[in-house]
């Protein structure tokens, strides 16, 4: 079943855009098999921060974030450069909740910068 396109405020269609940010590849192509069963066809799938660059060019709607990547505590970066720049709704994925309020409180942080 295929994502039925978004009409945007000026009456332009696209489709619904998805980013996953995991670092297990099991992980990752469990939540990219529900978002497609779910009609969501443009997804991305990064693992590190470094791998996040491009995503502000992909500009997803909703990511879906673990907070320990491949290179460390890097997912609440890349969702701080997400809200501020695609104003993307972001969902949190862990396996150490006890993370979740550094998370949501770190100070902001630009991945351009790095």
């Amino acid at each position: 079943m295929a994502a039925e396109p978004v009409r945007t405020t000026t009456g332009e269609k696209r489709m619904h855009r998805l980013l996953i940010a995991e670092d297990i590849p099991a992980v990752a192509s469990h939540l990219e098999d529900l978002a497609r069963d779910s009609g969501i066809d443009a997804i991305m799938i990064v693992d590190s921060i470094e791998s996040a660059r491009a995503v502000i060019e992909f500009a997803p709607e909703i990511a879906i974030i673990d907070l320990n990547l491949a290179d460390g505590f890097t997912g609440p970066m890349i969702a701080d450069e997400l809200r501020r720049s695609c104003d993307t709704r972001i969902i949190y994925l862990t396996a150490n909740p006890e993370l979740l309020p550094e998370a949501l409180h770190m100070e902001h942080r630009v991945l351009r910068e790095r």
